[in-house]
């Protein structure tokens, strides 16, 4: 894809960030204070798309990323200033199989 320079120059850094080696499997617990996480590189400086895009994150969001020989974990942390109001939609699949 090509872009004109002036949009490229306008765009906003993008973060990044490398994966740190880790010698234990991670848990999957939802939670990132133990010491694989804690010593993990964060990656931070997101921008947002909405409502008004490229500018800096509205909330905090931080994302930390491990690997072993196995696997490839990614923990991020996104704040919420009004978590309560926050909505999921929760779908049931149902399933069918006929031989």
């Amino acid at each position: 894809m090509c872009r004109p320079a002036a949009l490229l120059a306008q765009a906003p850094p993008t973060p990044q960030g490398a994966a740190g080696r880790t010698a234990a499997p991670r848990r999957i617990d939802g939670r990132l204070d133990d010491a694989g996480w804690t010593t993990a590189k964060v990656i931070e400086g997101f921008k947002q798309r909405e409502p008004d895009e490229r500018l800096d994150a509205s909330e905090a969001t931080s994302v930390r990323v491990l690997y072993d020989d196995a696997n490839l974990y990614i923990g991020a942390e996104l704040t919420d200033s009004d978590a309560a109001a926050i909505r999921s939609l929760v779908l049931k699949a149902t399933y069918s199989v006929h031989w």
